[in-house]
């Protein structure tokens, strides 16, 4: 009996090593990127116009009550010259649109992003606080994938704000046979001939390149290439409040900003 436990102790052993080999394999190794050429910040220009504001929609979250526990949702940002979301969060049809991946894919998406589907559509969420989903102007991703991208598949069709790098990512067939970029989703983009977001030669805070969306100084982008080609962060400024909107969490400083959500 004592041997039989030794072997499945030992098992369960290499079980965790292959494991924890697989992840760093998939998420954690990267090429390095090469280093920055140094230049002195540009200090961002703070609108003054009125009327812009910014509002965090949580369409999903999971472990919320643990120190590791995750989030999913999009910014909306309101602006006289039309309404702008940052990211959408994932598909309310997820499960549909993962279903037909093999099985191992599968179980990887179904036990990682799978855990951020939406149980109210964003378009619910956005109603709630007083925005129509068809009145909204654009949206910008800060990279194609499919817990950032997949609201749009419950939207109406709007422009999507990417990269030439992104796009030429989000259409890569290997990305898509791994699951990072859905195909779906992938159809709402804009071309990868016709990109949508160009950066200009415009120093922004410690940034070489940006791109001014309002050409009013109150929504820029900037390039944040590593965690894919054509990853971007997302400033929104409005009367000497400041905040950045990466792929990963938002920076904020003297940030007063609305947050709904659709999770109790």
């Amino acid at each position: 009996m004592l041997h039989v436990l030794k072997r499945i102790v030992l098992l369960l052993f290499a079980l965790v090593v292959v494991m924890a080999a697989a992840l760093y394999v998939l998420y954690f190794r990267r090429t390095p990127l090469l280093p920055a050429a140094p230049h002195a910040p540009a200090a961002p220009v703070i609108s003054r116009i009125p009327g812009i504001s910014a509002c965090w929609v949580e369409t999903a979250k999971t472990f919320s009550n643990f120190s590791f526990g995750s989030t999913a949702g999009s910014v909306l940002v309101k602006h006289p010259a039309g309404d702008l979301l940052i990211d959408t969060g994932s598909s309310s049809h997820y499960d549909q649109e993962i279903s037909g991946y093999p099985f191992l894919t599968w179980l990887k998406l179904k036990a990682l992003a799978g855990q951020l589907r939406p149980k109210v559509p964003l378009p619910d969420l956005l109603r709630r606080i007083g925005e129509d989903p068809t009145k909204l102007r654009w949206a910008i991703l800060s990279h194609a994938h499919l817990d950032h991208a997949g609201g749009l598949m419950d939207l109406p069709r709007l422009p999507v704000l990417l990269t030439r790098e992104e796009l030429q990512f989000a259409a890569d067939p290997g990305v898509q046979a791994k699951g990072y970029v859905i195909a779906a989703h992938a159809q709402l983009f804009p071309p990868v001939t016709a990109p949508t977001l160009r950066f200009e030669p415009a120093p922004y805070e410690t940034f070489d390149e940006s791109a001014d969306l309002y050409r009013d100084g109150s929504v820029v982008a900037v390039p944040l290439r590593g965690h894919t080609p054509g990853s971007v962060g997302i400033f929104v400024t409005s009367l000497q409040r400041c905040a950045c909107f990466t792929w990963a969490m938002p920076w904020m400083t003297n940030a007063d900003f609305r947050s709904a959500s659709g999770n109790p």
